[in-house]
């Protein structure tokens, strides 16, 4: 089946943006750069949370060049591999012809204001193009090797520095992950506009704007706007793309969360959320239950990627209700863990025989907190709890608020119900030699 690539249809299998998947063609990124350009972007790539952050819309319609300033044409659309989450290909507008391109050829300056493809325009005329009003087999080997090998070309290469890309990713590469299964790409233009539905399929609004963080061209966020009507009322919210999951057979987009959640998290236009500032971002990621993309996918150390789920605002904490506050007195009989989220840090589970002849399976937030306060409790330890009833997954447990041990007490949660740790609590140290002592644990009373 042939689509519209960039007249309004999402891209299903067969147009010529579903070539190869964006995983390969993003090894490295630097395909076509110059060896010097390649190794200094290799320098750059980034350890800690440094986003590249742009607007699809801000490309369309941008002009082209060749190394030389020469015009080669506009950007006319960019296509998502859906499989890898990552911008994949890009085609230039050249008057009568379109030339697909590997979105990793294109160099986008720092202000986002340039993009050009390392071709010089004579060469970009021989690249591989098709009629503006055709649609060309893109399952066809011959021609998905032409289109990679014209903007990095393996047989030319005699270093990798100078096709970064060269002995990671083979054009034959490419051919054996098309022929394996059907491309899932799509026209990112297309999901513009696209309703969104939550997760018990009542409507949530619609996509408004796609961002990319264009270290490695990862589809990072979307922006739903969402009440208002004739232009005045509305409001925009931004969503990890991870929370979302497209339906291109019905054009729909599904939520993980209730439409609340997006509807009590809002901003409005000339009030753009703070994306680029890392503690924004990972209370956004808690606040939807997903990973923190760059964590995930190559910013910083592993350990990082595993505390949003106990940030202030994920789902976690949200089921902390101050509400519901029981108090159990009892003797600690198994220390152990559990997993507020699959991807997780651990968090301390506290098994309490209460005073009362109940059995009580406590959740006392994340073990590295305690850890790093050094705070061990032992089997047979009396304790007196504040907690919350909480349903945690499938298991209906106690949020502990406060622990009294002796002449100790601790809070976890305050009046507000927000949690007593921040991000820096939950970091392992990484400079034992210049050590930084945790936050300590609030003791009121004490």
């Amino acid at each position: 089946m042939y689509s519209k690539l960039f007249y309004g249809t999402v891209v299903i299998a067969m147009a010529w943006c579903l070539m190869v998947p964006a995983q390969t063609l993003w090894a490295g990124g630097d395909c076509g750069k110059p060896a010097a350009a390649a190794a200094a972007a290799k320098a750059a790539v980034p350890t800690e949370f440094t986003p590249r952050l742009a607007k699809v819309n801000h490309f369309i319609g941008m002009t082209v060049t060749d190394p030389k300033g020469e015009k080669l044409g506009v950007l006319h659309g960019i296509a998502l591999d859906a499989a890898s989450g990552r911008v994949a290909f890009a085609a230039v507008d050249c008057g009568e012809k379109l030339h697909p391109a590997p979105w990793g050829a294109f160099n986008i300056s720092a202000d986002f204001k340039t993009v050009s493809l390392p071709l010089e325009l004579a060469k970009f005329k021989e690249a591989p193009s098709f009629d503006r009003h055709a649609r060309p087999d893109m399952t066809n080997a011959t021609l998905i090797t032409e289109i990679y090998t014209a903007y990095c070309p393996k047989g030319e290469a005699k270093t990798s520095a100078e096709c970064p890309v060269e002995k990671k990713t083979e054009p034959a590469a490419h051919v054996r992950a098309v022929a394996a299964r059907e491309a899932d790409l799509r026209c990112l233009s297309a999901v513009i506009g696209l309703k969104v539905k939550d997760n018990v399929g009542k409507a949530a609004g619609e996509i408004e704007h796609l961002i990319i963080d264009l270290n490695d061209g990862r589809l990072a966020y979307a922006i739903v706007s969402h009440g208002g009507a004739w232009g005045t009322g509305e409001k925009l919210s931004a969503v990890p793309w991870d929370a979302l999951r497209t339906t291109p057979r019905t054009n729909e987009v599904v939520l993980n969360v209730s439409r609340d959640v997006l509807w009590d998290n809002t901003y409005t236009r000339g009030d753009f959320p703070k994306l680029a500032e890392r503690e924004y971002a990972m209370w956004l990621t808690g606040l939807y239950g997903t990973e923190p993309y760059w964590q995930i996918y190559g910013y910083g150390p592993a350990p990082e990627r595993r505390i949003a789920p106990w940030l202030e605002g994920s789902v976690y904490n949200r089921s902390f209700d101050r509400e519901s506050l029981v108090t159990v007195k009892g003797k600690v009989q198994t220390i152990g863990s559990y997993l507020p989220t699959p991807a997780a840090t651990p968090g301390l589970r506290l098994r309490v025989a209460g005073d009362d002849g109940n059995f009580y399976t406590v959740y006392a937030g994340p073990a590295i907190f305690w850890e790093r306060n050094e705070v061990m409790f032992r089997p047979g330890e009396v304790l007196t709890l504040t907690a919350s009833k909480a349903t945690i997954g499938t298991d209906r447990v106690l949020l502990a608020s406060e622990i009294i041990a002796g002449d100790r007490t601790w809070t976890l949660y305050d009046a507000k119900g927000l949690p007593a740790w921040k991000a820096n609590d939950l970091l392992p140290v990484r400079t034992p030699a210049v050590e930084t002592p945790a936050a300590p644990l609030p003791t009121p009373g004490h």
